[in-house]
């Protein structure tokens, strides 16, 4: 799932092959706080497919729009 894979792969390399790992400006914390936030959405992700599996299709959409903001539609 995309939250576990980029739990582990914060390192992106600059496409145009100029500046290298773009995550260097990231501080330590700053690693660890968008890992705290991947992790959240993960486990979000992952109560919102039960959700779904079990038919709460409105706990589901509840749990979608906090992992992908506003944008994702509202139930109903």
């Amino acid at each position: 799932m995309f939250f576990d894979y980029n739990l582990y792969n914060l390192s992106v390399q600059d496409p145009a092959g100029f500046s290298g790992d773009l995550s260097t400006y990231l501080s330590w914390a700053s690693k660890g706080a968008a890992n705290d936030s991947l992790k959240s959405a993960r486990d979000r992700a992952d109560l919102a497919l039960a959700a779904e599996n079990r038919g709460d299709h409105r706990e589901a959409i509840r749990l979608w729009r906090i992992i992908l903001g506003n944008d994702f539609p509202m139930y109903g």
